[in-house]
């Protein structure tokens, strides 16, 4: 029941209401912050094959600037480091001196750093609370070329090892008031989607993440062939005139056969599945001319690991023919 005192004594009285309000989750966080100083963190990961430009990466840094334009800033610092593909990095503390600067450079571009600092006064709180975004942008183009240049490896590079390089950008993000986070993460999740990205066909890419099994298709392929061709020819050992050196000889040669063409199934499947590994996605940042330079090398090879894919297939079913007659003309030979 709500009792009213009268407008005379000048105090109002609702007993309908409650008087102690829970704080708002902006103050909890708060209180949260001051006594422990810690802030806490959101991230995310993409392993899209973004294509980079310079207009790319300002577009980044209008989309942030417009996104905290709606809190009170009390204080902001930017900064941004470039990685290149010869071992040494330049940092940058404007975006003026980055755009002047880092399109000079000669070498590729390995990966870039972009962090921003904002001090920031949440609503329904007094105190300014520090937030700090953290974008790593990754070239896979540069970074896989770096790998085949660093390896140690003799012969085709592990696929683990080319996995490393799968990681194209990562965001963090250290707030005290969560829902200001998710709109900053929020702001570059949208630019990442807006990204221009590397075509790959849904098939190969299929075949890509499967290519292990190209050998024992490969081997087991060629080997049946040949195992077809001594049936066939079976009919002919066992006849009237068979004789038991005749039979061993035949045995001999069918083990020769068949051992040979797995083995050439074999070699012949691994020279296609390293080639299918070597193919990658055009993942890169473009900022200079260096940058332009292994792009062009990347697509060659690509075009390069397409075509000897494509080579080591057919010649396996040329191979794959040629065993038979071989075999056959082996057979004859041993058996006449």
């Amino acid at each position: 029941m709500n009792e009213r005192e009268g407008p005379e004594s000048g105090v109002t009285v609702d007993r309908g209401m409650s008087s102690d309000r829970s704080p708002s989750l902006q103050v909890w966080q708060e209180a949260w912050y001051k006594l422990t100083g810690k802030t806490e963190e959101v991230s995310r990961s993409w392993n899209a094959p973004f294509q980079i430009g310079l207009g790319h990466l300002q577009s980044l840094h209008k989309r942030l600037e417009q996104c905290c334009e709606q809190y009170a800033i009390s204080a902001s610092n930017f900064e941004i480091v470039v990685f290149y593909a010869d071992d040494h990095s330049e940092r940058f503390t404007s975006w003026q001196r980055f755009n002047t600067h880092a399109p000079v450079d000669t070498a590729a571009v390995e990966s870039v750093q972009l962090t921003y600092d904002f001090l920031i006064t949440p609503p329904k709180t007094q105190t300014p609370q520090n937030y700090r975004i953290t974008l790593q942008i990754a070239s896979k183009v540069s970074v896989m070329r770096k790998l085949h240049a660093d390896s140690f490896f003799f012969g085709p590079m592990p696929k683990i090892i080319r996995q490393i390089g799968n990681r194209t950008a990562e965001a963090r993000i250290k707030y005290v008031d969560y829902v200001i986070a998710r709109t900053m993460l929020h702001t570059i999740d949208e630019w990442a989607k807006s990204l221009p990205r590397a075509s790959e066909p849904a098939a190969f890419r299929w075949l890509e993440r499967r290519s292990h099994i190209v050998p024992p298709i490969f081997r087991s392929a060629m080997a049946v062939v040949t195992i077809a061709c001594v049936i066939e020819a079976i009919s002919h050992v066992l006849g009237e005139s068979a004789t038991i050196p005749k039979l061993a000889y035949f045995l001999v040669t069918a083990f020769a056969c068949i051992f040979a063409s797995y083995g050439i199934g074999h070699y012949i499947g691994r020279l296609v599945e390293n080639a299918l590994d070597k193919y990658c996605a055009l993942s890169y940042l473009e900022l200079t001319a260096g940058d332009t330079n292994a792009i062009k090398a990347a697509r060659q090879d690509n075009k390069g690991a397409l075509a000897f894919s494509v080579g080591g297939t057919v010649t396996a079913l040329v191979l794959s023919t040629l065993s038979r007659f071989a075999a056959a003309w082996l057979l004859h030979l041993v058996i006449r």
